[in-house]
């Protein structure tokens, strides 16, 4: 699954085709329009793969990338049907709001904490800290370099 820009990208799935997968491109937003899907919509297309008659029921697995990844992530804990056998999570957020839909997540990443995106010299937007809970508060830090002394941490 893509992340959060929409549409069907399917040069993934293409690729992993051409090395011998059994992959499905899954579209789940549409780019000018954020849908809510519920769980069935990817629990189908998860069973559609699972049961084709030439793959390995018990060996399936599901690719995310960035919104794709916490979709990924919700499928495998949430879900009582899709049981995959590996999940591959690439530039994703490293938390799973529990019981949020697609709407609320896309909110909470990319309007809610716009004001956390930054520009690079060349003014190419830097997304890494949009989907990390960045304390601003730097009374709530640690200082690590308490914890070693003489080269021995504790």
């Amino acid at each position: 699954m893509w992340g959060g820009g929409g549409g069907l990208v399917e040069y993934r799935a293409a690729l992993l085709a051409s090395r011998g997968y059994v992959s499905m491109a899954l579209e789940y937003i549409r780019p000018t329009e954020l849908e809510s899907l519920g769980m069935n919509y990817f629990e189908t297309a998860f069973n559609i793969i699972r049961d084709h008659p030439q793959v390995h029921p018990d060996r399936v697995g599901i690719f995310g990338l960035s919104l794709g990844s916490i979709v990924t992530v919700a499928l495998a804990a949430e879900s009582s049907i899709i049981e995959p056998r590996c999940c591959v999570c690439v530039s994703g957020n490293h938390l799973y709001p529990r019981g949020k839909t697609l709407k609320e997540l896309h909110h909470a990443m990319f309007i809610r904490d716009a004001h956390k995106l930054r520009v690079d010299e060349n003014n190419c937007e830097i997304w890494r800290y949009m989907g990390l809970p960045v304390n601003a508060d730097l009374s709530q830090t640690v200082d690590v370099s308490t914890f070693c002394t003489n080269n021995k941490f504790y």
